[in-house]
């Protein structure tokens, strides 16, 4: 569904006065600030370390809802070709076909199909994950980490983890060790952390549009 080391996000939580009057709104268009929000992963290497990297380039929404998270629809378009893990070398060989095969296939995306909040702060996201052409159903465990009133506009801010199989996306390759492991595990963490902000009624488009 990451992907350097991640930081949180912290947002103020909204205030009763803004919670309340988004008790009846439907669901509206919330933009990802791309430039406050990263899309990361880790997987092991060599057994004995981790790996981490993120998806520099990436754009998406949220038709969201403050009081009805359930109702909440997301849609992300991640360039492949933006991988970055601070190794221009094995950047190059993640974008070539022994992984990501970026000249043909550009683009990853995520494509909510339901929500189920546990709580008003956490929940499940399920959803259809796309790489390297291959579409797979994942399920991300998700935190509301605030909504607050900043610059100009209303901001919510959501983390999602969670763990895919990289072999069921073709992201196939992976060498030996002496020992018997693998260079690169075939299980990969994902932390996605965005910052959305509200779409002024002009901007306003519904997912995937």
């Amino acid at each position: 569904m990451p992907l350097t080391a991640f930081g949180r996000l912290t947002l103020s939580v909204l205030t009763v006065g803004l919670i309340a009057t988004t008790a009846n709104a439907a669901p509206e268009t919330w933009d990802i600030d791309t430039g406050h929000s990263t899309v990361g992963f880790t997987v092991r290497h060599n057994i004995v370390s981790k790996s981490m990297g993120r998806f520099a380039d990436f754009n998406g929404t949220l038709m969201l809802d403050p009081a009805k998270l359930e109702e909440t629809k997301i849609d992300v378009t991640i360039d492949a070709a933006s991988i970055d893990t601070d190794n221009d070398k094995r950047d190059g060989h993640l974008k070539s076909p022994d992984f990501f095969d970026v000249a043909k296939f550009p683009t990853i995306t995520f494509k909510s199909t339901s929500v189920k909040p546990k709580d008003k702060e956490t929940g499940v996201v399920m959803g259809d994950l796309t790489i390297n052409g291959i579409t797979k159903p994942v399920e991300l465990m998700y935190t509301v980490l605030g909504f607050t009133e900043a610059w100009g506009g209303q901001r919510a801010g959501f983390e999602a983890t969670g763990t895919i199989n990289r072999k069921d996306f073709n992201v196939s390759w992976s060498k030996v060790l002496d020992n018997g492991g693998l260079a690169v595990a075939e299980k990969v963490d994902i932390t996605i952390a965005l910052e959305t902000v509200k779409a002024k009624p002009e901007e306003a488009k519904p997912a995937g549009k």
